[in-house]
């Protein structure tokens, strides 16, 4: 009984498969952000996304979200991580990241744990490939889709994402 055992509540329990498999994450994280050959687009065409998003919207991008859009878009890194509150506006700046990618020739998919942020993927950042990350894992798994370097893969709530199918992904993508 844990509840009996002292100090319990403070210590942190994980099997040695999930323990495995977030140091595989790490590490394929650790590697692609060293990359410079990533899919990556001028900074001007990014800075022209970003202008025709803003002009969709009607408003200005945050400062924030500029620099978020021309990081991802323009760094050549094979990972890059957007990290915001909800609300805080990264669903906007990344219709403006898909905007530059595809402008460059690039096919973007977007991804997510729910079906609800998938959707939000597809109608707010117009990402229109954007299935379920089991749906995407399964596709890879079966030879259903192959990436390539002409691919971009978001994926969105990444933290709230299986372990499995992240480091699935991941290693498609790399």
């Amino acid at each position: 009984d844990l509840m009996a055992t002292p100090m319990a509540r403070e210590r942190a329990y994980a099997t040695a498969t999930v323990i495995a498999t977030e140091r595989a994450i790490a590490a394929a994280v650790d590697i692609e952000v060293t990359r410079t050959d990533a899919p990556a687009v001028d900074e001007v065409d990014a800075r022209r996304a970003i202008a025709s998003r803003e002009q969709e919207l009607g408003t200005h991008l945050t400062l924030g979200q500029r620099a978020a859009v021309l990081g991802v878009t323009t760094s050549g890194r094979g990972t890059e991580l957007v990290v915001g509150v909800a609300g805080a506006g990264k669903t906007t700046a990344l219709a403006a990241v898909r905007a530059a990618f595809e402008a460059e020739g690039f096919e973007v998919l977007g991804t997510s744990t729910s079906g609800q942020a998938a959707r939000t993927l597809k109608r707010q950042a117009g990402i229109e490939s954007s299935p379920t990350l089991a749906s995407l894992s399964w596709r890879l798994d079966h030879r259903r889709l192959e990436l390539s370097s002409r691919h971009v893969v978001i994926v969105d709530e990444a933290a709230m994402s299986e372990d499995a199918a992240l480091l699935r992904v991941l290693s498609a993508a790399s």
